[in-house]
C-alpha cells in the first residue's frame, strides 16, 4: 500500500503541474498571438486586385473549413479512447478555437462572395478575416501540443501506478506462499500417518522445489507480469498439496483435537 500511495500522491502532484503548466502554455499563446496581430497589422499588405483578391480568400476559407474539421474530428475521434475524466477534459475541443475557427470560415465566405473594395474602407474586413484565421490555427496548435504532452506524461503515470500494483499484488502472494507453507508444515509434523502419506507422494520433495523457485522473488524490487504469474503457479501448486493433507482423515481428527484443547484451555 505504500509504494501504491507515493505513486498516488505523485499523480495528484503531477496533475497540479499539468494544470499549471497549462495556464502558462495559453498564456504564452495569447502573448503570441498578440504580437502577431501587431505584426500583422503593421506590415501585412492586402491585394487591391480584385483576381488576387478572390484567390486569397479562396485559400484562406479553404485553409480554415479545413483546419476546423480536422480539428474537430481528431479530438472526437481520440476522445472514445479514455475514460479517465483529466483525459476527455484535455481532448474536449477547446471552444474558443472552434469560435474562432468558424467565425474566420464564415467571414472568408462572406467576403469572397463579396468582395468588398480595398479602397473603400474593406481592407479593415480582411485584415479582421485573416487575424481569426491566425488566432484559431495557433490556439489549435497550442491544443495539439498540450495534447500529446498530456498524454505522454499520463502514460508514464499510468505505467508508475501499474508497477506499484504489481510489486503490491507480487509482495502479497510471497507473504500467501509463505503462510502455505507454514500450514502444510504444522500440520505434517503434527502426525506421523500424514508425515508418511506426505513423504510417500513426494510433497516434501515438491514443497522444497517451490520454496527454492519463491527464493529469488524476496531480493525483487520490482515485479513483471512473468513474475506474477510465475508466483501464481507456486500458489496453486501449495494449494493442491493443501487439498490432498486436508483429504487424509487424520486432518479432521487434528483439527478437532486442536479446537478442544483451545475450548479447555
Amino acid at each position: 500500500m505504500e509504494s501504491l500511495s507515493r505513486v498516488e500522491k505523485y499523480g495528484k502532484s503531477s496533475s497540479r503541474r499539468k494544470k499549471s503548466g497549462g495556464k502558462g502554455a495559453w498564456i504564452y499563446s495569447t502573448i503570441l498571438f498578440i504580437i502577431s496581430v501587431v505584426l500583422l497589422i503593421r506590415f501585412m499588405r492586402i491585394p487591391a486586385d480584385p483576381g488576387a483578391l478572390q484567390a486569397l480568400e479562396s485559400t484562406l476559407f479553404f485553409f480554415s473549413g479545413l483546419f476546423l474539421v480536422i480539428y474537430l474530428a481528431s479530438f472526437m475521434s481520440a476522445s472514445g479512447q479514455y475514460s479517465e475524466e483529466q483525459i476527455h477534459a484535455m481532448m474536449t475541443p477547446n471552444r474558443f478555437v472552434i469560435a474562432l475557427g468558424m467565425l474566420s470560415t464564415f467571414f472568408h465566405l462572406g467576403l469572397l462572395l463579396r468582395l468588398p473594395s480595398v479602397e473603400q474602407g474593406g481592407i479593415y474586413l480582411y485584415q479582421f478575416a485573416i487575424i481569426c484565421t491566425v488566432g484559431g490555427f495557433l490556439y489549435g496548435i497550442v491544443h495539439y501540443i498540450r495534447f500529446f504532452v498530456h498524454m505522454s506524461d499520463w502514460k508514464k503515470d499510468q505505467k508508475k501506478k501499474q508497477s506499484a500494483r504489481r510489486n503490491l499484488q507480487g509482495r502479497e502472494m510471497l507473504r500467501d506462499c509463505l503462510k502455505y507453507e507454514r500450514m502444510i508444515r504444522e500440520v505434517v509434523e503434527k502426525d506421523t500417518e500424514i508425515q508418511q502419506v506426505f513423504r510417500w507422494n513426494r510433497f516434501d520433495t515438491q514443497l522444497e522445489e517451490l520454496m527454492k523457485h519463491i527464493e529469488p522473488y524476496f531480493q525483487v524490487d520490482f515485479f513483471s507480469e512473468k513474475d506474477l504469474d510465475h508466483l501464481a503457479t507456486v500458489m496453486e501448486s501449495l494449494k493442491n498439496i493443501i487439498l490432498v493433507v486436508e483429504q487424509h482423515p487424520r486432518y479432521r481428527h487434528l483439527t478437532h483435537t486442536d479446537i478442544d484443547s483451545k475450548g479447555a484451555g
